[in-house]
Order: C-alpha cells, then sequence, then structure tokens
C-alpha cells in the first residue's frame, strides 16, 4: 500500500500581512528563501474596497534576504477596485529565474490607495524542497486565527 500525503504536509503558509485597515501606502511580507519551493502563491483578502480605492499587489525579488528589492518585471500586477474581495498571485520559480538569475529571495507587496482599506495577503509555497512540509503553519489555523 503507498503512501499518501495530506495537504498540509504538501503546501505550508510561509509568510503574510495579516488583515488590517491601516494607512494609504505599501506593506512588504518577510523575504521568502526560493530555494524551499517551486511555486508561490499569494493570496490577496480584502475587505469591502470603497469607490475611490485600490490594492495592488505584486512580487519583489532580492539577491540577498537584507538587500534591496526590486519589482519582478513581466509579472502582472494584481489590482483589487471597489466590488473585490479576493485575488491570488502565483509565481513560478523557474520564472523568476527567467526573468532575474541573480534572485534568491522574493517578497509579495501590498500597496493601498486610499486609508483603512482592509486588506491583507497570505502567501503558500508548493513543491516544497523537502516532504513533509514543516515550515508554517496550516491554513487551516490561519483561518480559524483571523475569523475569531
Amino acid at each position: 500500500m503507498g503512501y499518501s500525503n495530506h495537504v498540509t504536509e504538501l503546501s505550508a503558509i510561509v509568510d503574510g500581512i495579516l488583515p488590517f485597515a491601516g494607512t494609504a501606502g505599501s506593506y512588504l511580507t518577510g523575504a521568502i528563501d526560493m530555494s524551499l519551493y517551486r511555486r508561490l502563491v499569494a493570496y490577496i483578502l480584502g475587505g469591502v474596497i470603497g469607490s475611490s480605492g485600490t490594492v495592488d499587489g505584486k512580487w519583489q525579488w532580492s539577491a540577498t534576504s537584507g538587500g534591496s528589492y526590486a519589482t519582478l518585471t513581466a509579472t502582472a500586477l494584481v489590482q483589487d477596485v471597489a466590488g473585490s474581495k479576493f485575488h491570488a498571485d502565483e509565481v513560478a520559480i523557474e520564472q523568476v529565474y527567467a526573468l532575474q538569475p541573480t534572485a534568491k529571495f522574493l517578497k509579495y507587496s501590498l500597496v493601498t490607495a486610499v486609508a483603512a482599506t482592509p486588506v491583507g495577503v497570505i502567501v503558500v509555497g508548493f513543491d516544497a524542497s523537502y516532504l513533509p512540509v514543516t515550515q508554517g503553519t496550516i491554513a487551516g489555523q490561519i483561518v480559524v486565527g483571523l475569523a475569531g
């Protein structure tokens, strides 16, 4: 009989920005080591965005974890507008290396154009370089934590 993994052993929440309704500005996740995962997905969680509000999401890269981060060009800018509540932004690590061969770390950036726009992001890593995945927190714990 073969061994089958649970979804919580195959993917991990590697970073995020807890939902908040702060001032207009730019917010970043921590540095994510690209050697640990083959795919990353940023799940943008938005509340009710006002009529003139926008939330922009984008991947940024650097050669070092504490270095200067630049926008990963040729990847789509995700923009949520009034009425939006949820969006996913996936990047394959092979795509990152093709665009920026010296990239080693990624961050996800959220930019809010209007103060008090409720927003957050959860970055999930897939196809880990080791199994079972033990880094991060399983999605169920995060959702329960945010709802409570």
